[in-house]
């Protein structure tokens, strides 16, 4: 059963003769894991944001989603506003643009309870100490401002948040980059983890296929704003049909081959 479904999503620039995404179609199981690869440019984040209705003006969208069977016009902006949040949730590349610089850290997360679960205030802070307990975060940080959060303690911090409001479908754009190696891990542990106790549906945004290769168990591949290949990661990652594929595998082989030539003794 699917969660989560796209059909001939399009998005164009006024200025531009050819649209920036063009014929995009995917589409999610219930409770899965999917991945959407590509390099720098192939309009991944520009899909995602099309998926949360949040493609900025004066970029306009085109195509149909269906979202747990409710389908929704994606150029319709207003359709979006009950959506966000509980329908799907979108986890930012860059944390300190998702998170509100005016609120301090806890008060965000509460704030999502109140407003979309409808918890009391006093219900609400509590629920949140929980969930930043269970993101690695701890009360020390109540009263923090987003500025003084490292990069991996503001990704919890979204994480946390989309706890909070047990989406549909959780989108998670480039969640590793800018992380140092452990931190990645964790970070990566925690939206599974999320994934597998909530059943919700996550999608991979990422240009790095060893997250792909860890995290989903079905992709998509971009590339100027055209889906080119998809399948199986397995399948594609072992057999890959286009040429572009082929190019970003062989890449990772090639620097992970260097990386054991120079750690080598």
């Amino acid at each position: 059963m699917l969660s989560l479904q796209i059909e001939s999503l399009s998005i164009k620039s006024p200025g531009l003769p050819e649209a920036i995404v063009e014929g995009v179609a995917f589409e999610v199981p219930r409770g899965g894991s999917v991945g959407i690869v590509g390099e720098s440019g192939a309009g991944k984040t520009l899909t995602a944001l099309a998926v949360c209705g949040l493609v900025p003006e004066p970029l306009k969208c085109s195509g149909t989603m269906r979202l747990d069977g409710r389908e929704i016009d994606l150029g319709e902006r207003k359709a979006f506003k009950d959506l966000r949040g509980r329908g799907v949730f979108m986890i930012f590349q860059s944390a300190t643009m998702a998170l509100d610089p005016t609120m301090r850290t806890s008060d965000q997360v509460c704030e999502a309870l109140v407003r979309v679960k409808r918890l009391s205030r006093r219900a609400a802070l509590h629920r949140t100490r929980e969930l930043l307990s269970m993101v690695g975060l701890g009360n020390d940080i109540d009263n923090a401002w987003p500025f003084q959060l490292s990069g991996g303690m503001r990704q919890r911090v979204q994480i946390a948040i989309a706890m909070a409001l047990e989406p549909s479908v959780l989108i998670a754009d480039e969640p590793t980059t800018g992380l140092d190696p452990f931190i990645q891990i964790q970070i990566l542990g925690l939206l599974d983890d999320l994934r597998k106790s909530l059943g919700t549906s996550l999608v991979i945004i990422s240009h790095d296929l060893r997250v792909i290769a860890r995290m989903t168990d079905f992709v998509w591949v971009m590339q100027k704003g055209r889906m080119v290949e998809s399948g199986p990661v397995a399948e594609i990652f072992q057999a890959p049909r286009s040429p572009y594929t082929k190019r970003m595998i062989e890449s990772v082989r090639n620097q992970e081959e260097m990386w054991n030539d120079h750690s080598s003794p």
